[in-house]
């Protein structure tokens, strides 16, 4: 093999790796964006419509622990919608994700001068797609639940100790910009910021699982 074959390869491994799922992430981010408008939209008006607010603080009564439950309740509501389009984004791209990993395998076969393989999944494979992505569901689903706490911790609190609602609302901003998801290893992260990680992150290791199979299996 010349010099200047291994370089196109090279070239060619490093320009699609690099690009996997780079056109699929602005849906997730827009879904990101919709959620930061409902919950200020949407949320904050119900929770402040449950809530006993003398000269601008919100105050304990003895209601205050079913506002907190259907505060978190609302949340996870809100919420759902953008897991379900999150779920849905996963069930229409992991497939194809895996199928540019097999083509990144067929570039180093052809650095080794070994013939490519269609880019077409092989027994067990269709199994481990559907596998990986109920994972994936079910962690968001996790996601989900650890929302709805964290709204009702902050609204537990807000009444403990008299905010005001821009008080909870700075607080469910997080240093990004954005409204919050939940607490990550006690950082305050954003649904944005968690699907901007997902989808930055999840399709190259979608790809990087296609080539690692698809190279144990030739050995």
């Amino acid at each position: 093999m010349t010099k200047d074959k291994i370089l196109r390869l090279v070239d060619e491994y490093n320009t699609l790796n690099n690009s996997i799922g780079k056109a699929d992430i602005d849906t997730l981010l827009e879904v990101g964006l919709i959620f930061d408008l409902r919950f200020v939209n949407e949320l904050v008006p119900y929770i402040e419509s449950m809530l006993t607010i003398n000269k601008g603080r919100w105050q304990l009564t003895e209601d205050s622990t079913d506002v907190v439950v259907k505060s978190g309740r609302k949340a996870k509501e809100i919420a759902s919608q953008t897991i379900d389009l999150v779920t849905d984004w996963t069930i229409e791209h992991f497939e194809s994700y895996y199928k540019q990993g097999i083509e990144l395998w067929n570039i180093n076969r052809d650095m080794i001068d070994e013939q490519p393989v269609p880019v077409k999944l092989i027994e067990g494979e269709p199994e481990l797609i559907t596998s990986i992505t109920h994972r994936e569901i079910l962690a968001w689903q996790d996601h989900l639940q650890r929302h709805g706490i964290q709204i009702e911790r902050y609204v537990r609190d807000g009444m403990a100790r008299g905010w005001t609602t821009e008080r909870f609302i700075e607080l469910s901003t997080c240093p990004d910009g954005h409204m919050i998801g939940y607490l990550f290893s006690n950082a305050r992260i954003s649904w944005y910021e968690h699907l901007r990680r997902y989808g930055a992150g999840r399709p190259g290791i979608m790809a990087q699982t296609a080539l690692e199979r698809r190279g144990n299996e030739s050995q």
